[in-house]
């Protein structure tokens, strides 16, 4: 399976320049004037990391991402954007998600393929002091935070699950098993992050039963099952669905599938990457032939054709997760 994304893996080095992966394009073209942002690179390495045994010609691109983010990091601080002509943006926050996408992908870094750079482990101490001493109130930040967790020689996940549950408790109605009042964008992530941390956890029954439950709730909010496909529309008044949906929800179902061994998780896994080949609302691909690109999403009337780096990046980490469950299933 993972043989057939040799024209993703060379597209997206072609999205990589000097700086680092560009953010947007025009069509597949790359945006310049869009600039560059840390959570692409994060997710970057994590793909380098993940399907480098398949591609060697991705860790010729590592030290590039590897350079951004020590650029990113000044005075205390990490940056977000980039623009050449204007320099990092100061518009972000300092309890941002990027702190702890790019803490989650140094740690991966460091367990798998460690650089012995000073200045990288300087980073990596400083995101995560910095996000147990400044806990942000975004449960997404903590789901990163948790996955980073994982990672590390001897994890102690209790703290952020704990922040996860009471949220959960917090919102939790009769048929609204979720951690809050509404669904908003990469929601995938916040089960994963508990089906990655459960055994580590002072209860591991309950917060896997917790985990699975808003999984499952998940499946109902997005499963087509008339028509047997994902619809991932998390605002029915901003009718797009992303990529970023799709292949978070192949790393959590298959994940699920890992863990439990439940046949169901697979075939939601292998529907949820299915979406991107075409079975989904529209019946079309998001997949580029020409390019290796893939499509920005699908919007109200048809498939956006630009091929930014979220959507390529979505694609390659779902691919390589189906592809561990794939490998057990058959």
């Amino acid at each position: 399976m993972l043989k057939n994304l040799q024209p993703q893996i060379e597209y997206l080095v072609r999205l990589t320049d000097s700086i680092g992966l560009i953010e947007h394009t025009h069509y597949d073209k790359p945006d310049l004037s869009e600039g560059y942002s840390i959570d692409d690179q994060a997710r970057a390495v994590q793909v380098v990391i993940r399907l480098h045994p398949h591609f060697p010609l991705l860790k010729k691109i590592l030290p590039t991402y590897l350079s951004f983010f020590l650029k990113a990091f000044q005075k205390n601080k990490l940056y977000n954007d980039y623009n050449p002509p204007t320099g990092w943006s100061k518009n972000f926050r300092s309890d941002g998600e990027h702190l702890a996408r790019t803490f989650y992908s140094l740690t991966e870094l460091e367990h798998f393929l460690p650089q012995n750079n000073s200045r990288l482990d300087s980073l990596h101490h400083f995101l995560h002091q910095h996000l147990k001493e400044y806990p942000s109130d975004s449960p997404r930040v903590w789901a990163q935070t948790l996955l980073a967790i994982s990672f590390l020689p001897y994890p102690q996940p209790q703290f952020w699950i704990n922040k996860l549950v009471n949220h959960y408790q917090q919102h939790q109605k009769r048929d609204w098993h979720w951690f809050e009042n509404r669904l908003n964008y990469d929601n995938f992530r916040l089960p994963l992050s508990l089906l990655k941390n459960f055994q580590s956890s002072e209860n591991p029954q309950k917060i896997l039963d917790l985990a699975l439950a808003s999984l499952d709730f998940l499946t109902q909010q997005f499963l087509d099952s008339h028509n047997n496909y994902f619809n991932f529309i998390c605002d029915k008044n901003v009718p797009s669905q992303q990529p970023i949906e799709a292949g978070a929800a192949v790393e959590t179902y298959s994940t699920a599938f890992l863990v439990t061994g439940d046949k169901k998780y697979f075939s939601l896994a292998h529907l949820a990457f299915e979406w991107f080949h075409g079975q989904n609302i529209i019946g079309k691909s998001l997949i580029n032939p020409k390019t290796g690109g893939v499509y920005d999403g699908l919007e109200k009337n048809g498939v956006n054709l630009n091929q930014g780096a979220e959507s390529i990046l979505a694609y390659l980490l779902g691919a390589h997760a189906f592809s561990l469950c794939d490998t057990i299933k058959t």
